[in-house]
């Protein structure tokens, strides 16, 4: 839900996948991000695979998802790596006022993991990612579709790309994150 003033010209889109179910107890293992101009255009894509800095609270469950392993972990960069290079890709869309960030999760799954990694890794880096976009300002593509499509089945990402007819390799974060502005398009005209 959008409550403070924000940028109507750019919407980020981002989805993470994690080794686990708690922001403490466990650690991002892929972050992607798409950026959009207000008609939907594609500005950029952000995509990067993170080194689980708690590796200790790894789910094998999540495994089976995602499909990274604990011995791929090792191969990957460090989550304050990864951060810096958000925060680069994020300077060109530098405004005044933050833009939306628009994810596919209840209870601000994603935004919640990304803000967690600031305050474990890089924490002055918050403040800079805070300038781009609020958690303030979101939009989450479940309670979008609730509303305008009250008698699907269910609203997940799978579902959605199914109903729209969207190419999507589920739970990969790039491939669900470039599928979220086709779903966020096509509610919008319902």
């Amino acid at each position: 839900m959008i409550i403070y003033p924000y940028n109507k010209n750019i919407l980020h889109f981002t989805d993470v996948e994690t080794c686990g179910f708690s922001p403490t107890r466990s650690s991002v293992v892929s972050l992607a991000w798409v950026t959009t101009d207000s008609e939907g255009n594609k500005l950029g894509e952000f995509y990067e695979e993170v080194r689980a800095e708690n590796a200790t609270h790894w789910n094998t469950g999540s495994e089976r998802i995602h499909g990274f392993t604990k011995a791929d972990n090792r191969k990957k960069q460090s989550a304050q790596t990864c951060l810096l290079k958000l925060l680069k890709y994020l300077k060109p869309f530098e405004s005044d006022l933050p833009a939306p960030l628009v994810y596919h999760a209840k209870n601000a799954f994603d935004p919640r993991w990304i803000e967690s990694m600031f305050f474990k890794n890089l924490l002055n880096g918050i403040w800079i990612y805070r300038k781009h976009t609020s958690f303030n300002n979101h939009i989450d593509t479940i309670a979008l579709a609730e509303e305008k499509l009250p008698s699907l089945e269910n609203y997940k990402l799978s579902t959605l790309c199914r109903y729209f007819g969207i190419s999507l390799n589920h739970h990969h974060a790039l491939s669900d994150t470039r599928a979220l502005p086709e779903i966020y398009f096509n509610l919008l005209k319902l």
